[in-house]
């Protein structure tokens, strides 16, 4: 079995910037498996909904990956994740297209 180190990269859309993050792929004569890290960072946009524990009723927004759309919610105040825009406006501007991952580096062992 070979094992190579490789670049990932994804594109946040609009204000966000290019991340690059490592992953280690390990290759055989049947199959090929790549690794993600645990602690890379998820794109704001996929997270789930988190509304909090808190009893503030802010009214919010939030892009739903099943459907596409971004929806409203109420955010509590505390322990939200970055999936929590405050319009309608700003959540589609940050949400909208595609999240790609791209292999930058391949190194083959055979």
């Amino acid at each position: 079995m070979c094992h190579s180190l490789s670049n990932a990269q994804y594109h946040k859309p609009l204000r966000f910037n290019m991340h690059k993050t490592n992953y280690t792929t390990h290759l055989s004569a049947n199959n090929a498996q790549f690794l993600i890290p645990q602690d890379a960072p998820k794109p704001p946009c996929s997270l789930e909904m988190k509304d909090g524990p808190g009893r503030a009723l802010h009214p919010r927004w939030y892009f739903n990956t099943s459907t596409a759309e971004c929806h409203p919610f109420f955010y509590g105040g505390m322990l939200g994740n970055a999936n929590n825009f405050e319009s309608l406006k700003e959540c589609q501007g940050n949400c909208s297209g595609t999240y790609t991952a791209t292999l930058v580096k391949f190194v083959s062992c055979f």
